[in-house]
């Protein structure tokens, strides 16, 4: 519903932060951390 659309904006936002803090170079990290943080998301709303 709503509060999972919210869940991935916040996600998204993270990501973009991240990009700006630490730039492109990082995405090999980033795919690592958007992984940490989608699995559990994504199993989540599985379980819902």
């Amino acid at each position: 519903m709503n509060s999972k659309d919210e869940q991935m904006k916040q996600i998204q936002k993270l990501i973009v932060e991240f990009v700006k803090q630490f730039g492109p170079s990082s995405g090999k990290q980033l795919l690592n951390i958007t992984d940490y943080i989608a699995k559990p998301v994504l199993q989540a709303q599985v379980d819902d």
